[in-house]
């Protein structure tokens, strides 16, 4: 555990290492803000209505409840069960990049990874593989951010992806078992 301590300390000093520019601390604050994530949802909305509306509806609502499972299971059961500090928290000399702002004490694992791989992992289920491609990137960049941006160790942000990948999945799966949302047009939404 030691060696696994240090290491993720080793890389979370080198990528927080790369903060300090205008444009990178810009664009790491607006992929880490949740805000950012309405116009994402918004876009995914009018997607799946395009689609099919009322199959559409129960998709974002899907989304939705993934989310909120994925937030309240990281953020009231694991982050105070495990009690890693953040290292904002830890060490006096990060600098956090948002205007001093680190966030709650405890930070294993990230509930901002956590949300966006729950979102990536129903994805997976539903749209052509470039669109889920796109949205892994993009939780890959929001997990990117909270180490740039000091508020997070590597592996807080590892353990947010398994977290949250595992929620989804589950989620849509017990959702295509119960025929909640089951559809014969499934196919047209992945082609």
């Amino acid at each position: 555990m030691e060696t696994f301590l240090k290491f993720d300390f080793q890389l979370f000093s080198l990528i927080h290492g790369f903060s300090g520019s205008f444009f990178g601390d810009y664009a790491m604050a607006r992929i880490s803000d949740e805000r950012m994530w309405i116009f994402f949802a918004i876009l995914t909305l009018i997607f799946f209505i395009y689609r099919k509306f009322k199959y559409g509806l129960k998709l974002f609502l899907v989304l939705g409840v993934g989310v909120g499972i994925s937030d309240l299971f990281t953020v009231r059961l694991l982050k105070p069960w495990v009690g890693r500090l953040r290292p904002c928290r830890e060490y006096q000399d990060v600098i956090v990049v948002v205007k001093g702002w680190c966030g709650g004490d405890y930070g294993f694992p990230s509930s901002h990874a956590s949300n966006a791989a729950a979102i990536a992992a129903i994805l997976w289920f539903l749209v052509p593989r470039r669109w889920f491609f796109a949205a892994a990137g993009i939780s890959f960049m929001v997990g990117f951010s909270r180490i740039y941006l000091g508020v997070h160790y590597p592996g807080d942000v590892l353990a947010g992806f398994v977290v949250g990948a595992v929620i989804g999945a589950l989620l849509w799966h017990l959702c295509s078992r119960m025929g909640w949302i089951q559809d014969p047009s499934i196919t047209t939404l992945r082609s």
